[in-house]
């Protein structure tokens, strides 16, 4: 009777341990309808670069990380990861460095409507951290002479010890009205990332009509929303999404030697909700 009565405390306790265990994972639902087709995947486990359409490589630029220490877990054995490096030439006249990998969706006519997921790590500079910008994704369409009627951006600048502030901006030509989102447009930060640390980042992009205020961006943090708005996004022109640049850029103020590495991995561009 003592060995029943043990064997049910014991599967009891296993109940608990297992109730317990699924309402402490985080469960992302679909903000829309879910699902969705997926356009381009990359995980950097076939060791190459071969199916984006431009990689800024080199030192300083981009390389496949096979160092376990930069590999999200769980997420295979390879990143993708990009060195930005102010210091002699040719960079010390410089105050800012385009690095990015870039896919053209062109093959997708008109996309007007995409979600992006990536995984993504700031590792904590060697050099001085007075990095005022940090472009982390570019979405932009293209008007046929590698440039860009329009162009919606997430991005990142240090904001103390060890944080960074994260924003979302428009370019800030003049065929686009500009906008600001987070603490570049005098509000608080949509959320505050640490070095060293590996983070989800989502970006849902539903382009306006006709220049009216129907447009939607949204923003998710390891599955939680920091940015849900309507808006005018691409003015008055009707070219949909085409380019899209992970990385892309880092900035910094008075000439400040800059030792950064970045790690990218498991990016996805989806027309439904992907998720952590």
């Amino acid at each position: 009777m003592k060995i029943r009565l043990s064997i049910l405390a014991l599967l009891v306790g296993l109940l608990a341990a297992l109730a317990y265990a699924q309402s402490s994972i985080k469960v992302c639902k679909a903000p829309l309808s879910g699902g969705g087709t997926v356009l381009y995947s990359a995980d950097f486990e076939d060791n190459s670069y071969s199916t984006w359409d431009y990689v800024n490589t080199g030192d300083p630029g981009f390389a496949i990380n096979t160092n376990m220490t930069y590999v999200r877990p769980g997420g295979g054995t390879r990143s993708s990861g990009v060195h930005y490096y102010f210091a002699g030439a040719p960079f010390g006249s410089t105050d800012s460095q385009d690095l990015a990998m870039i896919k053209n969706l062109n093959g997708v006519q008109g996309l007007e409507e995409w979600y992006i997921r990536g995984y993504m790590y700031l590792k904590t500079p060697a050099g001085t951290q007075n990095i005022l910008s940090r472009k982390l994704m570019f979405f932009s369409d293209d008007n046929g002479s590698e440039g860009y009627n329009w162009s919606i951006y997430v991005y990142a600048w240090y904001n103390g010890v060890g944080t960074n502030s994260l924003n979302f901006g428009s370019n800030t030509n003049t065929y686009v009205p500009a906008f600001a989102y987070g603490e570049a447009s005098g509000g608080s930060p949509l959320a505050t990332l640490s070095y060293d640390t590996w983070y989800c980042l989502e970006v849902h992009v539903k382009l306006d009509t006709g220049g009216l205020s129907n447009g939607i961006i949204q923003m998710w943090l390891d599955g939680t929303k920091v940015l849900d708005v309507t808006r005018a996004i691409r003015g008055n022109f009707t070219t949909g999404g085409s380019w899209f640049n992970i990385g892309k850029q880092a900035a910094r103020a008075n000439f400040d030697l800059v030792d950064e590495w970045r790690y990218w991995d498991d990016i996805k561009i989806s027309t439904g909700y992907v998720g952590p």
